[in-house]
């Protein structure tokens, strides 16, 4: 903890490094000081703060929400994704708008660490939003979508993963079996039993797991003739 206090800033942000790693809770204090701090500082060091974030967003520290926040418009991307990631981690409700906020970043990485946080978090608020970004020209957005909307398991979704089915990249379509598994809904079978056939294994890996976790009788003949 002493050791947050060194003028050498890498001596500073391995220090955090190591707090978050130990998990102990008397850390958070001395953390957030230290994240205030830098923050409220001219140079605002892109290696501390992004540190400190991650760190409280693996001691889950709930009270560090309004420095993450913050941090969340840091100047780096590099602090930005680590701070989405630390307020989906320490699970409070009230990061939903500004993670929100963050599906509208230019920076994938942004978008995607929100998304994914948004899903940890499982505040229903944040469908509609992700199924906005569902229409993005990046595939890599459009996938962290799918999780997040797996992960939140709202029935609004699944209209837009069953069309995901049919999309031409891989990692979108086994994204969406994966989620539709999640969400269990029967809509789902006809599709999924599909793509049981599909070329690529781990679509059809992905699959097989969503059809046992739907426990629908319709599956399992396909799945005896999967083995």
């Amino acid at each position: 903890i002493n050791a947050l206090k060194d003028q050498k800033y890498g001596v500073c942000a391995a220090a955090a490094t190591a707090l978050g790693e130990i998990q102990d809770p008397r850390a958070v204090e001395p953390l957030k000081e230290t994240l205030k701090e830098t923050l409220e500082s001219s140079f605002k060091n892109e290696h501390i703060v992004g540190a400190t974030a991650e760190a409280l967003g693996k001691i889950k520290s709930p009270s560090a929400f309004a420095l993450l926040t913050q941090a969340l418009k840091h100047f780096d991307i590099d602090v930005r994704e680590v701070a989405a990631e630390a307020l989906g981690k320490i699970n409070n409700p009230k990061a939903v708008g500004p993670l929100v906020e963050s599906l509208d970043s230019i920076y994938w990485r942004q978008k995607g660490a929100a998304k994914k946080a948004l899903g940890e978090i499982k505040d229903l608020r944040a469908v509609e939003p992700l199924l906005q970004t569902l229409k993005d020209q990046d595939e890599r957005v459009r996938r962290g979508a799918f999780e997040a909307l797996g992960a939140l398991k709202d029935p609004q979704a699944v209209e837009p993963l069953l069309q995901a089915l049919n999309n031409k990249d891989e990692k979108v379509r086994e994204v969406a079996v994966w989620a539709l598994g999640e969400l269990g809904d029967p809509r789902a079978i006809e599709l999924l039993l599909k793509a049981l056939e599909d070329q690529d294994g781990g679509i059809c890996q992905e699959a097989a797991l969503a059809l046992g976790k739907l426990k629908d009788l319709r599956a399992v003949e396909p799945l005896f003739r999967a083995l």
